[in-house]
């Protein structure tokens, strides 16, 4: 619960505290944020409730869990490769027989019940690292929802997230996409 603890320490003033927000998150931050929005789509107080003032969200080389066709033992081994830390074989075997019921699995379910609040920007990884490949593969890039705008950037995992000139088609897709919720976010204001 502490991003949204956090959130809310900083979302102090009555213009601070009905500001919508958007969401930019990279690889597994992307988990993180699906769950808070989970977890404050059931909070009382109303300034934990930030899926109330969520406009829109940007994953960026998040893996999504949206349909059954994902391979979790994949993605755990090219995280192991990325990473330099390996799990053993049944360890491996295991966590992907048991993804099913897993946590992860669940915050994806669970987001994906209330993920029709948002304007999504969901970005994939063209490139592969050499010697491991994409981390997150195009499998679970996608998210399979009606209201996700699917974009790609032509980099790795590691990388997709990192500019070095405004004029990259990379920076210019990123910026396209939080301009477009920062304009639906605008709108959203004049509403209330």
């Amino acid at each position: 619960m502490t991003l949204l603890e956090d959130l809310a320490a900083i979302r102090r003033t009555p213009e601070e505290f009905t500001r919508p927000i958007i969401f930019v998150c990279h690889s597994i931050g992307g988990w993180v944020v699906e769950a808070a929005l989970h977890i404050s789509s059931v909070m009382e107080r109303p300034d934990l409730r930030i899926i109330e003032y969520t406009s829109g969200i940007v994953f960026i080389g998040t893996p999504h869990f949206s349909n059954d066709t994902v391979s979790w033992a994949s993605l755990l081994r090219n995280f192991e490769k990325l990473t330099g830390r390996t799990s053993n074989k049944t360890f491996t075997q295991s966590t992907s027989r048991d993804f099913e019921s897993s946590e992860i699995q669940s915050i994806s379910r669970a987001f994906v019940e209330i993920a029709h609040r948002f304007e999504i920007y969901s970005i994939a990884e063209e490139t592969a690292i050499p010697a491991i490949g994409k981390i997150v593969g195009d499998d679970l890039s996608v998210l399979r929802l009606a209201n996700v705008n699917h974009l790609s950037i032509p980099a790795n995992h590691v990388e997709m997230s990192q500019f070095s000139r405004p004029d990259e088609i990379g920076y210019k897709r990123l910026a396209g996409a939080i301009a477009s919720l920062k304009r639906a976010a605008s709108k959203m204001m004049e509403v209330d």
